[in-house]
């Protein structure tokens, strides 16, 4: 055997291996769950598509029909991958409906038309009815795995916004390397259907190569990876989204959805002002873990009328308010004491020093080092202290 073709192997048997672990890995940690039940039974195809392509190393004399196996596998991939990503971007656990098979149907068909192939042989490449079969089921697996794609980058894109509405940080929930993994996903589809289908003599290295990047890549994110709006770890439970669907941020744009709402102005207004001495006085804001639910929680307040009372009373999310206080927390530090602008930045209640320079910069349009040095140019910072202004905060009197 060539060493590139010992060299795809061995990469081949890492693939399945660390495919097969994390499915195990995966499942274990609730087992009923939709969201790891569907990325188990993924990283376990791709276990199986691992193993079938290092038989295809090793048996040279294989059937041809053995060489679209791999495709049949990688069929069932992405529509398990979108499944196991409803359920992680929901806001209520999802449970198994007959409708989520639905997905796979093209899978199935492509399947029957790969075992017609072994029991009638034939190489499906040879003009048969079986490789026309083939042919039309793997470009149609293509276009349901490059509209699955979509509709995960599309939900990627949408979460932002949902998150801003019921967390005051996000930077640990986003998805963002589900991104990369679809790309690798799909750039390994592409290279295994153009394979399949003759139309481009790749290298085994190059396939095992990325095949293993991907697994290794969804694997350390999967295994540690929770409902992203679960509360923590100790309370599972999921904060409810208070959105109609749409996807988009909470703004002044958003006010048409509550027009019907039994809550009045004076109502609202009270709630605003619930709101402010908590945050004034209780400095709610320098919890890191901040929630919606945990702000009805301490208010007595539902989460859908303190919902409403940031959209329609104070004209931005609760992610924005939140920020905005600690922003004002951060510049009277900055101004009034030397401490390390990091150490700020978790005193305020910021998780990293990104998310804190992306939310200074929002509210002032610069930098908390740029800040710091101009306020001492300017002599401003006289070591006397500096209350929040409320005004800029957004709320109204």
């Amino acid at each position: 055997m060539h060493p590139l073709d010992l060299l795809a192997v061995g990469l081949y048997g890492a693939s399945a291996g660390a495919a097969a672990l994390a499915a195990v890995l995966v499942a274990l940690r609730r087992p009923y769950a939709k969201a790891y039940g569907a990325m188990a039974a993924c990283f376990g195809v791709l276990a199986l598509n691992a193993a079938a392509n290092t038989l295809d190393l090793v048996a040279p004399d294989r059937p041809a029909w053995l060489e679209f196996a791999p495709a049949v596998l990688l069929a069932s991939i992405v529509p398990l991958m979108s499944l196991a990503v409803e359920d992680l971007v929901s806001d209520r656990p999802l449970v198994w409906r007959r409708r989520d098979l639905l997905p796979f149907t093209l899978a199935a068909c492509l399947g029957l038309c790969v075992v017609s192939a072994a029991i009638f042989p034939a190489d499906p490449r040879s003009g048969s009815v079986v490789g026309l079969l083939v042919f039309v089921g793997v470009c149609a697996v293509l276009v349901q795995a490059t509209v699955s794609l979509g509709l995960i980058m599309w939900r990627v894109a949408r979460l932002g916004p949902r998150l801003r509405r019921v967390f005051a940080s996000t930077e640990r929930r986003e998805l963002a390397w589900l991104q990369l993994v679809a790309v690798l996903v799909a750039t390994n589809w592409a290279m295994t259907v153009a394979y399949n289908l003759g139309l481009w003599q790749g290298s085994d290295v190059a396939f095992s190569l990325i095949g293993l990047t991907t697994i290794i890549l969804m694997a350390s994110f999967w295994v540690r990876q929770s409902p992203v709006f679960q509360v923590d770890e100790l309370f599972p439970g999921r904060v409810e989204d208070p959105d109609d669907g749409s996807g988009r941020d909470a703004n002044v744009d958003d006010r048409g959805k509550y027009e019907r709402s039994l809550l009045d102005e004076e109502r609202l207004a009270r709630i605003a002002r619930k709101i402010e001495a908590a945050f004034h006085g209780d400095r709610l804001y320098l919890e890191p873990d901040l929630s919606l639910r945990k702000l009805s929680t301490r208010l007595a307040v539902s989460e859908n009328h303190l919902s409403q009372t940031f959209t329609r009373r104070l004209d931005m999310s609760f992610y924005h308010y939140v920020n905005r206080w600690r922003v004002e927390e951060a510049k009277r530090l900055l101004l009034t004491t030397d401490a390390n602008v990091l150490n700020i930045a978790h005193d305020v209640g910021f998780n990293s020093r990104s998310a804190f320079y992306n939310a200074f910069r929002t509210v002032t349009g610069e930098s908390p080092v740029t800040f710091r040095k101009r306020a001492d140019v300017g002599g401003e910072r006289d070591g006397s202290g500096a209350a929040i202004d409320r005004d800029r905060i957004g709320t109204r009197r």
